[in-house]
């Protein structure tokens, strides 16, 4: 993940060495932990409005935030109720807006810059949400994809207009419903990686 204020750093998730940063490219690096003492973890992420915010998603212990004015982490606010966190983004217009995904319990909601927690079920029939990306050019406009789908009808895309409050499925095309990755262009390109190819549509 690189600090958007600072083309120079670079923080990087490990599964089993914990969390390291970079200051100069990624030429040389240092952990970047204290009281968090997991060494497992799938994502680390920095947002595009407030690159300050830092959420690491660990396998074990949960969501954390770093605290740059203290240097430590710290765990996140209530509400968070999932100790496996899979992955997690930043509302690009508004920096105290974030999801979560998590394997088991779903998607959650802040809009406090984490310091309190929603559970979003509205329009989901899934419980393994495995990517979230936000579009560059539409405010409030967001993708989910599960890994796994669950049930009949669950599982693959889903698209949300209010910013995550709520959700409607968007598989139409899609021949495979467990989701690896996404992403979108500034153009409104999006692009769905499954083990059965990528796929992309225009948004």
């Amino acid at each position: 993940e690189l600090d958007r204020n600072n083309p120079e750093a670079v923080y990087c998730m490990t599964w089993g060495d914990g969390i390291f940063k970079s200051d100069d490219a990624a030429w040389s690096w240092y952990k970047l932990q204290d009281v968090l003492n997991e060494q497992f973890g799938y994502c680390i992420i920095a947002g595009p409005a407030e690159p300050t915010t830092l959420f690491a998603g660990m396998a074990n212990s949960g969501l954390w935030q770093f605290d740059t004015a203290a240097w430590k982490w710290v765990r996140t606010g209530p509400g968070m109720t999932s100790n496996e966190v899979w992955h997690a983004a930043q509302d690009p217009s508004d920096g105290k807006v974030w999801l979560v995904g998590t394997p088991g319990a779903g998607l959650f909601r802040t809009a406090n810059a984490g310091k309190t927690w929603q559970r979003i079920i509205a329009g989901l029939d899934i419980t393994e949400i495995y990517r979230i990306v936000w579009h560059p050019a539409k405010p409030g406009v967001v993708y989910l994809g599960s890994k796994r789908a669950f049930g009949t009808g669950g599982g693959g895309v889903y698209r949300s207009v209010d910013g995550g409050l709520t959700w409607l499925p968007d598989n139409t095309g899609l021949s495979d419903l467990g989701i690896e990755d996404m992403h979108i262009t500034k153009k409104g390109l999006v692009y769905v990686a499954t083990q059965n190819g990528i796929f992309v549509k225009q948004d």
